[in-house]
């Protein structure tokens, strides 16, 4: 049986749930957010999503042996 390969594209191999944004599709998504959290609470949303991100690499740095073990 033949292995599934994956999409190619432009740039080289392109994952196929990732999708890939031009500037025209990020700029909407910028005004989107402006229009629903307003101008005053992007700098505050941007600390949260800064620290959420920075507490994820944190997390996946952990040691294994660390972490608690998964009972099924």
């Amino acid at each position: 049986m033949e292995r599934a390969r994956p999409l190619e594209g432009v740039s080289g191999v392109v994952p196929l749930l990732v999708p890939s944004f031009g500037w025209q599709e990020l700029t909407i998504v910028l005004l989107i957010v402006v229009i629903l959290f307003g101008a005053s609470r992007l700098p505050e949303l941007g600390g949260a999503i800064g620290r959420t991100i920075k507490e994820f690499r944190a997390a996946t740095k952990e040691p294994v042996a660390d972490r608690p073990e998964e009972r099924g």
